[in-house]
């Protein structure tokens, strides 16, 4: 609850600072983006963690398996478009990095735009059977003597399950887990080369780039910090998903429910966290978000 109380309050911020500044350069559109989706994680996690908690436990008397199908909901859409988000990031960072004089005939404005709109397209649609499969009630809990959510099959679900099961374990986790996650190594990991090797570059030809050698350490940093917190989402989710298609329907169930919190806890810190990083990364960015402050101030 405190962590997604930040993350909205961070993610406010970050879309305000966000629109003050150039909309025209690729890197702020995508972090607009992302900073949207964060804020949109943080306020459907802290209005509905909670509730969602307690109906988890009522249902899984009776249906483990249930929970598992129908939980996940609005945030495994969010939580997919932002780890797709990242991936775009690191793909326009890498190209920018390694190829500095072509990203601005590469990734134009409208094209990120465009990106941005597709990647959302492609998610909602790629989710739309599982979005579909359950709806969601209010229902009173004998045992909790309270009102909690509760999560109910669609008759399209019990007619189509096989079909929908066999979606759900082959094709829906390699592409919102381990898709962003390769993509996001190949993006990564030749920025982080590449600047190593530009800083050794600048501080042999000419002590004055000193100021451009703290710059990039400062990117690189950043680039790490991104990093850790996607795969901190990415991997435990690759790795269960890698399980289940490889046949481990053996799998503890409150073990799955550990690894999908953790997920979601993960996701959470990482949208709370977005802010610093940019203020840390950024100079620009802390600036106008200073400027902010002192005009509602004033």
């Amino acid at each position: 609850m405190i962590v997604g109380l930040i993350g909205i309050f961070t993610n406010t911020f970050n879309i305000l600072v966000l629109s003050k500044q150039r909309l025209q350069e690729q890197s702020n559109i995508v972090f607009l983006a992302l900073s949207v989706a964060d804020l949109h994680f943080s306020m459907t996690e802290t209005v509905l963690n909670r509730m969602a908690q307690i109906s988890s436990r009522a249902d899984f008397n009776h249906d483990g398996h249930h929970y598992v199908a129908g939980v996940i909901g609005v945030s495994l859409t969010t939580m997919v478009t932002i780890t797709w988000l990242v991936s775009v990031i690191s793909v326009e960072r890498m190209v920018a990095v390694c190829f500095p004089f072509h990203v601005s005939s590469i990734f134009t404005p409208n094209r990120m735009k465009l990106v941005i709109l597709l990647v959302y397209a492609f998610i909602g649609v790629m989710l739309i059977p599982k979005m579909g499969s359950f709806y969601i009630d209010c229902v009173f809990e004998e045992q909790l003597n309270t009102t909690v959510l509760a999560y109910f099959e669609r008759p399209w679900f019990v007619d189509n399950n096989w079909w929908l099961f066999f979606y759900y374990l082959n094709f829906l986790p390699p592409v919102s887990s381990t898709v962003p996650m390769v993509t996001i190594l190949v993006g990564t990991f030749p920025i982080i080369i590449r600047l190593k090797k530009t800083q050794r570059v600048l501080g042999i030809v000419s002590t004055s780039g000193k100021n451009r050698v703290k710059e990039m350490r400062s990117v690189k940093i950043s680039l790490v910090i991104c990093l850790c917190m996607a795969f901190s989402i990415l991997v435990p989710n690759a790795c269960l998903d890698a399980y289940y298609v490889l046949g481990g329907e053996s799998f503890h169930f409150i073990i799955l429910l550990l690894i999908r919190d953790f997920t979601q806890l993960a996701v959470q810190i990482n949208a709370s966290m977005n802010f610093f990083v940019y203020v840390a990364m950024s100079s620009k960015f802390s600036k106008t978000y200073l400027k902010l402050i002192r005009c509602n101030s004033a």
